[in-house]
């Protein structure tokens, strides 16, 4: 219990590869010769053509792209990998990358060009979008995320528009050597006979804002922070390959869709249900029409800059939404006021519409689904059972 980035029990962790330290793949880079820097983060700083410094964004970094952190989880994944092709086992092969500090190795660095990246998603300026809502006056009211790329200094709202380019085109390649690595994986697969064995599943922890609202970043409301891909790989149902499936759903399916596809029961504590009836091509009898999030802005040892801004207490620091198909609701706790959009006719969620009497309506309507989520979700492990003569019952997961 001292790091983030532990992990829960009955997980072994074959390889450690921790954002903070990241010690295998540094003694990596050292044992072939890279001259290690004193600041970790050093390393993620952008070389010019003479090997030297740099604070261009779309320099390369030190290390080539053989000796990336990426590939050398891919290295080490299919290491591990070739002593058990003859047994079950389970792999959780969790990439850094995308990630700042923004900086790609050769040539990914310069395989998009800025020029020809869209531009981000704003309507009106900086101070548009901070008088939008107290959450986002206090987004910047001070430096954040200063971590975005070496040599920045924060201020989010002051990124211009050449950087913001750049910083897009090396996200993308970063993309694209994640891209090239996953095809390794896949290869290595086939070329061992087990790619028809393997449930593969591709996904991500969360978005990033790339610059849509001037946010960097997913410490937002905004759906590009939770607008995650999802790509399942059943061998077992090959005719609906290439399916594309637009319902809604958590990163709380994933855990279930796994247990079914090995045969196992799933706890009654979970809350996600499989996705396995539509990788194969069914309709489920029962699903969501909504989804739900979570997100606690404050912190326990020092307070952020939301606390500082809003005066919120540690327990009032957080915030939930409800997102349907049309109409997306963010609940501020702390006595904030709430945020609607109907993503229908404004994608870009551009227009706050809690505040429109047409809409009180479907405001009313959205917080009391808020709260029946919140109702039906507790943590109901006991409630689900009952003591009997003959045995512990426990009721079915969609009970």
């Amino acid at each position: 219990m001292h790091s983030y980035e532990g992990l829960l029990p009955g997980f072994h962790e074959a390889l450690q590869m921790r954002f903070d330290t990241n010690r295998a793949w540094l003694a990596d880079l050292k044992a072939k010769n890279y001259r290690l820097l004193e600041n970790y983060l050093d390393i993620f700083r952008p070389v010019g053509a003479d090997e030297s410094a740099s604070t261009a964004i779309t320099d390369p970094a030190l290390y080539s792209a053989e000796d990336s952190d990426t590939a050398f989880l891919t290295d080490q994944t299919i290491r591990n990998l070739s002593v058990r092709e003859h047994q079950g086992w389970f792999a959780h092969v969790n990439y850094i990358r995308p990630h700042p500090p923004l900086v790609a190795p050769a040539p990914f660095n310069k395989m998009y060009k800025p020029a020809t990246m869209p531009p981000a998603n704003c309507s009106g300026g900086i101070a548009d979008q901070k008088a939008r809502h107290p959450f986002f006056e206090a987004f910047f009211s001070e430096p954040a995320n200063s971590g975005l790329y070496i040599g920045f200094d924060g201020r989010m709202d002051a990124i211009p528009e050449h950087d913001a380019r750049a910083l897009r085109a090396v996200y993308f390649g970063l993309i694209s050597e994640v891209d090239r690595h996953v095809g390794r994986l896949i290869d290595y697969l086939k070329a061992s006979g087990q790619y028809d064995d393997t449930l593969i599943i591709f996904t991500s922890d969360h978005g990033e804002m790339l610059g849509d609202h001037f946010i960097w970043g997913k410490e937002t409301v905004y759906d590009p922070a939770f607008h995650v891909p999802l790509i399942i790989r059943d061998p077992k149902q090959q005719s609906t390959a290439g399916t594309v499936v637009n319902a809604l759903t958590e990163s709380i399916d994933l855990v279930p869709t796994i247990l079914d596809w090995i045969g196992l029961a799933l706890p009654p504590a979970f809350n996600g249900a499989s996705l396995a009836p539509f990788v194969r091509g069914e309709q489920p009898a029962v699903w969501r029409d909504h989804v739900f999030a979570e997100i606690d802005f404050g912190d326990p040892e020092t307070a952020t800059r939301y606390q500082r801004h809003l005066g919120l207490r540690l327990a009032e620091s957080n915030l939930a939404i409800l997102r349907e198909d049309r109409f997306k609701l963010v609940h501020f706790n702390g006595g904030l006021p709430p945020l609607l959009f109907d993503l229908q006719n404004d994608p870009g969620e551009y227009v706050d519409l809690a505040s429109n009497p047409a809409y009180a309506g479907e405001l009313a309507r959205l917080q009391g689904r808020m709260l029946d989520h919140r109702m039906s979700h507790g943590d109901r492990e006991l409630s689900r059972m009952k003591l009997t003569e003959s045995g512990v019952k426990i009721a079915p997961p969609d009970a």
